[in-house]
């Protein structure tokens, strides 16, 4: 569930970055921090389910 919150969060702030909202950079920063590690998250998630499957 908060893979799903947090994806959803990145999401949003990416959105408002390509409107050209004004960000703070630790922000940016943050967010692709967040996004490399959901992102991990998610591979590592679908990898274990494709090992059960098999």
């Amino acid at each position: 569930m908060l893979w799903l919150i947090i994806n959803e969060l990145i999401s949003i702030l990416e959105n408002l970055t390509r409107l050209e909202v004004p960000l703070p950079s630790f922000l940016l920063k943050v967010v692709e921090n967040f996004k490399v590690v959901v992102e991990k998250s998610g591979d590592t998630l679908a990898d274990k389910v494709d090992n059960k499957i098999q």
